[in-house]
């Protein structure tokens, strides 16, 4: 499904990822960490498009997207919640799931009929969602918000979502939400993650894959069950 081959990039001339090489497979679940500064959501925004590749190449189903903008990997199926949310603060919840509308009809979802359809698979998904609709984004807490922005981009009908820190300053209950929803995801559609987070603890259960960064390098990469969470956090403490 994805194939970043040896992916150079970062901010203006300072260079940030140098020579990443990571794959991904249909359906499967990819935990990215390291410690902070490292390069985790430099990578994200780059796969995204919101970062200019400075060398090698983005291979998305098959399809050199290296040069693509970033409504057209939408468009090809890339939904991203990144870091801090981005949610259009005065508009109610219920506006910000329909601005995924459009790109869900020229995804034409093999699996859902309409967006009313991917919407209510979502508010099974997030119950809570269904007494917020009608209110303003930028009205609720940390961790409503990181539920309305996953909400949204999964309303696109994408095949691989990225999430940046998705438990980031969020209250306990509300991560449990998260994880039994993204399990849930996993069980019912054909959807790829990319999970960007540094306490592995919230995400080691739900992923396949794992992936450790350092200085801007890939340092480890191994299905998980060949490995340990303990031999992952001895590798970021490094």
């Amino acid at each position: 499904m994805l194939s970043i081959q040896s992916i150079s990039s970062g901010y203006g001339q300072t260079l940030i990822l140098k020579d990443i090489e990571i794959s991904l497979s249909s359906s499967e679940y990819l935990l990215i960490t390291g410690r902070n500064g490292v390069g985790k959501t430099t990578l994200m925004r780059t796969i995204m498009g919101l970062n200019k590749v400075m060398s090698g190449k983005i291979m998305f189903n098959s399809v050199d997207i290296t040069f693509y903008k970033p409504h057209e990997r939408a468009l090809m199926g890339l939904g991203y919640v990144p870091q801090g949310r981005r949610l259009f603060p005065y508009l109610t919840v219920q506006e910000n799931l329909l601005v995924s509308r459009s790109t869900f009809m020229n995804r034409r979802s093999r699996i859902f009929v309409s967006f009313e359809d991917m919407l209510d698979f979502i508010y099974g998904l997030f119950p809570i969602l269904i007494k917020l609709l009608k209110k303003t984004a930028g009205s609720l807490s940390g961790g409503e918000q990181q539920i309305v922005a996953i909400a949204r981009a999964l309303a696109t009908g994408p095949s691989l979502i990225l999430l940046d820190e998705p438990f980031e300053g969020i209250q306990p209950s509300i991560v449990e939400d998260i994880i039994r929803a993204l399990d849930g995801i996993k069980k019912k559609l054909m959807i790829s993650v990319i999970l960007v987070e540094h306490k592995i603890q919230n995400a080691w259960d739900l992923v396949d894959k794992v992936c450790v960064i350092d200085n801007g390098r890939k340092v480890f990469e191994n299905y998980k069950q060949n490995t340990t969470m303990q031999n992952v956090l001895e590798l970021i403490s490094i």
